[in-house]
């Protein structure tokens, strides 16, 4: 093989590679800032499930009197959780995009699902406790004290989520376009070095 053949696979190579990263660019923008806008949306929808769970075992301060809010705000917690369970669940999807043959964030996607898995096992269980207000009013000091764990757990996970959404970090979005931006430096180098041989090579007749 001639160098001058290096020369144009190099940038055949480089070219091939800009193409799919623009097909990656186009097709998984949109993905990431839904995904972003869904992490944002499992963050908030657990500050609610928590300050609801929390609601909950305050209520329990005035025993009989309050039982009715309780029930209530059990209730709304674990609809809370079940949703974020199923927005996170939706995040993992987005999460699992395939770029040029690699899964950058699938570990996240795993994280968030197992994540989604607790939440609906918490909200589970707080429909558990609705059900135990409604039939049996004097479980009401055992269910103030699961309330007071189930919020605590609740508040554990979405640091969780804001730790696996990256906190402080950029945004998916920032680190999906800087993973694209990684893989374009091969094509580039690779555009340059082909141009390069191609000029040594060229025939004396050209």
């Amino acid at each position: 093989m001639t160098l001058r053949t290096v020369g144009w696979l190099l940038v055949a190579y480089a070219v091939i590679g800009a193409v799919l990263l623009l097909v990656a660019l186009v097709v998984g923008g949109p993905l990431m800032a839904r995904a972003d806008r869904l992490a944002t949306s499992a963050s908030d929808s657990l500050d609610a499930a928590a300050a609801a769970a929390a609601s909950a075992a305050d209520s329990f301060d005035g025993f009989d009197d309050s039982l009715a809010d309780a029930q209530r705000s059990t209730e709304q917690a674990a609809t809370l959780s079940k949703g974020a369970a199923d927005t996170l669940d939706s995040l993992a999807d987005a999460m699992s995009i395939n770029v040029l043959g690699n899964q950058p964030f699938v570990s996240l996607a795993d994280d968030f699902r197992t994540t989604a898995g607790q939440l609906r096992d918490l909200g589970g269980s707080m429909g558990g406790i609705g059900q135990a207000l409604a039939n049996n009013r004097t479980d009401a000091a055992d269910v103030g004290t699961q309330l007071d764990r189930l919020a605590s757990e609740l508040a554990l996970l979405r640091g969780g989520v804001a730790a696996e959404h990256g906190g402080a970090s950029p945004p998916l979005s920032w680190l999906f376009y800087g993973f694209l931006a990684w893989q374009l430096l091969p094509m580039v180098a690779a555009a340059i070095g082909g141009r390069l041989l191609l000029a040594r090579t060229r025939p004396a007749t050209e």
